[in-house]
């Protein structure tokens, strides 16, 4: 069980918080896995970039804002807020 009761089964690419399914697109479920690995830790957008998909964001973080921002809704549809916050000029945190 992880922060605020999300369960996350990555080999069937399902996450729940509370029992209730979290749908998430393959990329959402990527950025969470890997936030979630690095709980404590701040993940630099680049790093995320790298990471899902495969290449630097070359000084442009906007499509990972944009995976971010639509991760954050959907967490908040099940009531599940603050799990992913900003560390502002660096990157991501889940504590």
């Amino acid at each position: 069980m992880g922060p605020e009761g999300l369960v996350m089964h990555v080999r069937l690419h399902e996450a729940h918080v509370g029992g209730s399914p979290l749908m998430l697109t393959p990329k959402e479920s990527a950025i969470l896995q890997l936030i979630l690995e690095r709980s404590g830790e701040v993940v630099a957008p680049n790093a995320l970039s790298l990471a899902i998909w495969g290449y630097a964001t070359f000084g442009s973080r906007n499509f990972v804002e944009a995976h971010i921002s639509r991760l954050r809704g959907k967490l908040r549809e099940t009531g599940t807020t603050d799990l992913v916050r900003t560390v502002r000029g660096v990157g991501y945190v889940v504590r």
